[in-house]
């Protein structure tokens, strides 16, 4: 890992596709306790867009070692410390979203269908990282309150089903995203005695990840 002094001599710069992460062989197997975070930075991106307005998001850039801590340390719903054992983002190569060198956060850079030209591979890829840890906890017969939180940063109603599968499993989980992104779908879930899934708002916290540009000396 680089040195915050390293970071700072270095200055802000951004990322590229090609200069970052190539993802992991599958299945990934975290055996570790801890939370398992999830980012779908296409969404995150957007709707930050909407909500500072796209003129004045065309100067921020989105610190995602920023966002990864706000996180950490504000969701309520655990039973262990707050560790993460896995943090990685996902979005594709064309997405054009500027983000500083960060060390906390893995980038997997996945494509659009060439068809509709959405991207769904990213919902694609982000269901089966969970699923598939899903299925090692259960393997390894853990009680899910003691182990393992889900932390799904999106708002998108395609992770209902993979987060209804967590819930069933007795895992906590977390959505964190912004309001005018949320599917009614989590707040529903969220709202239901005993739930174990916590919803929270990004919007309260915008100006400590989607932070102004600063040009490199």
């Amino acid at each position: 890992l680089r040195t915050a002094a390293a970071t700072q001599q270095s200055g802000p710069e951004l990322l590229s596709p090609t200069s970052q992460f190539t993802p992991p062989p599958y299945p990934d197997l975290h055996l570790d306790e801890g939370a398992f975070v999830l980012l779908d930075l296409a969404n995150i991106w957007i709707a930050g867009q909407q909500l500072l307005g796209r003129q004045k998001a065309s100067t921020m850039i989105l610190d995602l070692d920023a966002l990864l801590a706000i996180i950490l340390r504000r969701g309520a719903a655990v039973a262990h410390e707050r560790k993460c054992v896995l943090a990685r983002a996902f979005c594709s190569p064309d997405s054009g979203i500027p983000m500083p060198r960060h060390d906390l956060v893995e980038l997997d850079f996945g494509s659009r269908n060439a068809f509709t030209g959405r991207e769904k591979q990213v919902d694609t890829k982000i269901v089966r990282v969970m699923s598939m840890d899903l299925g090692v906890q259960a393997y390894l017969d853990r009680p899910g309150d003691k182990t393992r939180t889900y932390i799904l940063v999106s708002g998108d109603g395609d992770y209902a089903d993979v987060i209804r599968m967590a819930l069933e499993g007795g895992f906590f989980v977390e959505v964190w995203c912004f309001k005018a992104s949320r599917n009614a779908e989590y707040t529903g879930i969220a709202s239901q005695e005993n739930s174990r899934l916590s919803v929270y708002n990004l919007d309260d916290y915008v100006h400590r990840f989607l932070t102004p540009r600063r040009s490199s000396r």
